[in-house]
């Protein structure tokens, strides 16, 4: 997404065009630091200068939001109707390999 000015510009034109279809992330785990954490921002900042400000909000928190926090009160509503349910979770089906 940040490999050369041309594909920077069409990244953006996309992610500007769909703002409501991607979130920023990282794999990091653990950071020794707040910077080490804060590299990958540091890294698209080429990108995310050429985001609307609507864009920049959506990708860099507001789909997070939206799309965990939704999430969050799904799941507990699900939990308070089947909270008392006698019926077992049924266990996982193994996976054997032949379903592929």
């Amino acid at each position: 997404m940040i490999s050369s000015p041309e594909v920077i510009e069409r990244c953006a034109a996309l992610l500007n065009n769909h703002p409501d279809r991607f979130l920023m992330g990282t794999d990091e785990v653990a950071p020794q630091d707040q910077p080490s954490y804060l590299k990958i921002i540091d890294k698209y900042k080429p990108l995310l200068e050429k985001l609307t400000p609507e864009a920049r909000e959506k990708i860099m928190k507001g789909n997070y939001e939206r799309l965990f926090d939704t999430a969050r009160i799904k799941m507990r509503g699900w939990e308070k109707a089947h909270a008392n349910d006698p019926k077992p979770i049924p266990a996982p089906t193994p996976i054997t390999g032949t379903e592929y």
